[in-house]
């Protein structure tokens, strides 16, 4: 069994990692039978935290909600468990899919590693998407959001958190480029900004910053 430290320095491999599909994919699936008691153990709040706030804007337990970057459903746990009944998810890593499925929680899952391209889902189908983790070095870049805005009907809301060091350290990120891509497709009237928060996700170094869109 991971400990927290231990799951620590494996987080670390795989921002340092390679950028190929398949070694990102391997990378992920070796951590999937221990990540989410690791997760536990180090006393890891953002999936709990994220989930509580996008109950209070979409309060219909009947809505669609896409957790993107799913992993192993920590998200979509607490979501089942606040009573959303329609969750789907979606992630690059099989194994890592395959314990989620195991919880029975998700209405369907999607394997599919984002790199861009347009994904099998419905146009303005989700009510919701939440994302959590998904940005880190080597990880989601600023064109999935024209994708997230697709699938989002308008009116809607993406909930996007990740390590706010990111946002300096990350060179995909840095010197407002993420933050930029934002406000230009808010200057687009793709969506808006409702709120911008920070937060400490259980351990002192995941600080964490969240974004929350409404699209238009």
């Amino acid at each position: 069994m991971d400990t927290p430290d231990a799951w620590e320095k494996r987080l670390v491999q795989i921002c340092q990692g390679s950028t190929k599909e398949d070694e990102k994919q391997e990378t992920f699936d070796d951590v999937a039978d221990t990540l989410d008691q690791a997760a536990k153990e180090s006393g890891y709040t953002a999936p709990q935290y994220c989930s509580t706030l996008l109950s209070r804007y979409i309060p219909d337990r009947k809505a669609n909600i896409l957790d993107f970057g799913c992993g192993t459903g920590l998200a979509g746990e607490q979501l089942h468990q606040l009573g959303y009944q329609h969750i789907d998810g979606l992630d690059c890593a099989p194994k890592c899919l395959q314990v989620a499925e195991n919880k029975q929680i998700y209405r369907r899952l999607f394997c599919d590693f984002f790199s861009g391209q347009t994904l099998n889902l419905e146009t303005d189908f989700y009510d919701g998407l939440i994302c959590i983790g998904g940005f880190y070095p080597l990880g989601l870049k600023a064109n999935c959001f024209s994708e997230w805005i697709r699938t989002v009907q308008p009116g809607g809301y993406i909930l996007n958190v990740f390590r706010n060091s990111y946002l300096d350290t990350c060179a995909d990120y840095n010197d407002g480029k993420l933050e930029g891509e934002m406000k230009a497709l808010e200057s687009d009237g793709k969506w808006k900004l409702i709120s911008t928060e920070k937060f400490e996700a259980g351990r002192k170094e995941w600080n964490m910053i969240l974004f929350i869109h409404q699209i238009l």
